[in-house]
């Protein structure tokens, strides 16, 4: 199952490059199952790139949050939001080559 998430992850990345023509240089990861190391350094080594993983992977919440804020008027744009940092665990480098 872990390695059906990275597979769709990495079919994800390469249409989005195709789209922008811009290749991807990381990518951040939250939710439940960004807990798993297995999942995280696999995707790395197929996505080709470093995986980044929050210390609070929950941040569904937060999203909605700062979208009710936006909506209510608490900010009048994102630049406006307080930032949390970039709190970044742990960062997963690609560990196999290409071939």
């Amino acid at each position: 199952m872990l390695e059906g998430i990275a597979h769709q992850a990495k079919e994800v990345t390469v249409c989005m490059a195709a789209d922008t023509g811009a290749a991807l240089t990381g990518l951040r990861v939250d939710g439940g199952v960004a807990l798993s190391d297995e999942l995280l350094q696999y995707q790395a080594d197929l996505c080709g790139i470093a995986v980044q993983r929050p210390r609070d992977v929950e941040t569904t919440a937060l999203g909605a949050a700062i979208a009710a804020g936006l909506g209510a008027g608490v900010w009048s744009s994102i630049a406006d939001i307080p930032s949390s940092g970039d709190d970044i665990e742990r960062t997963f480098e690609p560990a196999i080559c290409e071939e």
